[in-house]
């Protein structure tokens, strides 16, 4: 009983040491100079614009195995960044970081092994140790480069569609893309909460605050637990207030992050992202985004 006791708790703990490995080293992904723990990194470092086509195995695998004496600086693109995370396993353990990019799908994978040695009067029915592993994986999600991607098809799509003279491949583009008029897309708060939802998957829900007000209605929160904000009209004294609210949500853990979307009022042409809003949210590290 005893030994099982132990081998329960041994395996629970690697088991939580392998999925907070695997969530950290995808969440850190698209950035190889991050902090692997607080995700902090100078702003002026980056991999590049173009570092998932040319620099990061595509349709191919990387591994590392655990414990690594190669130093992360004599390797480069997924091999550089799974060695830096690999110094930061305890010693003791072995293992393997596994890097899968099939294109349509990125995945980080951690396995990590553990020698277990019984108490010596239990050595005769045990044995004298037993190889404990455990398994764990996350996948490579970027919500800011998937809006990225999303505006560029919804934007170029129509009018690639508007130069083609071959009537069959309109209308396979037509299709996939229903007729829209991009000017008159976004024209209220509502429509404009609604079309982000629909863009990251998300559904809106209220969540319970402490510090400041009762709670915050968030616009579409994503499946990666990340908050969208769709913004037609602003009051910028709320809208300070709502700041301050995904600042203590993101504190807590109930979101993983806030993202601001702006669109610009029909009559005006103009949106509401004045520069001192701006500089507040960028200052409490929600990322912000303007749609045309």
């Amino acid at each position: 009983m005893l030994f099982f006791s132990l081998w329960s708790f041994e395996k629970a703990y690697l088991q939580q040491m392998a999925a907070l490995a695997a969530d950290r080293i995808a969440f850190n992904w698209g950035n190889s100079n991050k902090d692997l723990v607080t995700g902090a990194y100078d702003i002026h470092q980056n991999d590049g614009l173009y570092y998932r086509v040319n620099n990061d195995s595509l349709t191919q695998s990387s591994s590392v195995l655990i414990p690594n004496l190669i130093s992360s600086t004599a390797m480069s693109g997924p091999s550089r960044k799974l060695q830096k995370a690999a110094t930061h396993f305890p010693k003791g353990l072995t293992g393997i970081l596994t890097y899968r990019n099939r294109l349509i799908e990125r995945k980080v994978e951690v396995q990590l092994s553990r020698m277990i040695t019984p108490l010596p009067f239990l050595v005769q029915w045990f044995g004298k140790s037993k190889a404990l592993t455990v398994s764990s994986s996350s996948g490579v999600t970027e919500p800011v480069e998937f809006i990225r991607n999303t505006e560029l098809m919804i934007t170029y799509l129509p009018l690639i569609k508007q130069s083609m003279t071959d009537k069959a491949a309109a209308d396979a583009i037509h299709d996939t893309l229903p007729e829209v008029n991009l000017d008159l897309l976004i024209s209220s708060e509502a429509e404009a909460s609604s079309y982000i939802r629909e863009l990251v998957h998300g559904h809106s829900v209220v969540i319970e605050t402490d510090v400041t007000g009762e709670s915050r209605k968030i616009d579409a929160l994503d499946p990666d637990g990340i908050a969208h904000e769709a913004k037609y009209t602003v009051n910028n004294q709320q809208a300070h207030q709502e700041i301050l609210k995904d600042v203590e949500l993101i504190q807590k853990g109930l979101i993983k992050g806030a993202v601001w979307h702006f669109f610009k009022i029909q009559k005006t042409g103009q949106n509401g992202l004045t520069p001192a809003l701006r500089k507040d949210l960028e200052d409490h590290g929600i990322i912000v985004v303007v749609h045309s």
